[in-house]
């Protein structure tokens, strides 16, 4: 029986159960303290099975290299998951060290070869994404927004969402996982 090795890039001291985590501060739990806007990360390549970023892409210095360094230290097949606020949230712009703004489309650049002429050296498949909105907006009764589908639209029809509703019916943050392809 093969046990899934987990890594848990910005853990903070929140790291993920059974997780190796990695953090630029030296906090309880952390196994490895390590700045990750500095490459390649001290960890073996093809080495994880599940790589998780807790709001961590937002802070990064160059997303694109995160990617590639994720690609790298990650094992064929294997699954990331990455939480970032959305660009409609208030969260996306009140914190003084996010440094990026992410569409529910921004993960799809990583998922096919080149884009906008770009050579993405990473690749990755789309698994899902998941979409939280504001608690206000999931729970009051004047706003049913599971009984409109707005959750199903904005996770079926991203592009047109981001498009026309955004600021209608912001989303606090989403959750992309997408699979190692090498």
């Amino acid at each position: 029986m093969t046990t899934e090795k987990i890594l848990d890039l910005g853990c903070g001291a929140r790291k993920t159960p059974g997780s190796f985590g990695v953090d630029q501060m030296p906090l309880e739990g952390v196994d490895v303290v390590h700045d990750l806007n500095r490459y390649p990360y001290p960890i073996e390549s093809n080495s994880f099975d599940r790589i998780v970023l807790r709001h961590v892409a937002e802070h990064v210095d160059d997303v694109v290299k995160l990617m590639e360094e994720i690609h790298r230290i990650g094992r064929n097949g294997g699954t990331i998951e990455i939480h970032v606020p959305h660009f409609s949230s208030s969260n996306s712009y009140n914190d003084p060290t996010h440094k990026h703004h992410f569409s529910l489309l921004t993960f799809d650049f990583f998922c096919g070869g080149t884009a906008h002429g770009y050579l993405v050296r990473s690749e990755f498949r789309l698994k899902r994404r998941l979409i939280d909105f504001w608690p206000l907006h999931d729970k009051v009764p004047f706003v049913p927004y599971h009984l409109l589908g707005i959750r199903w639209f904005a996770t079926h029809h991203p592009v047109l969402f981001e498009r026309f509703f955004p600021f209608f019916f912001p989303i606090k943050e989403f959750t992309i996982e997408l699979e190692v392809v090498k």
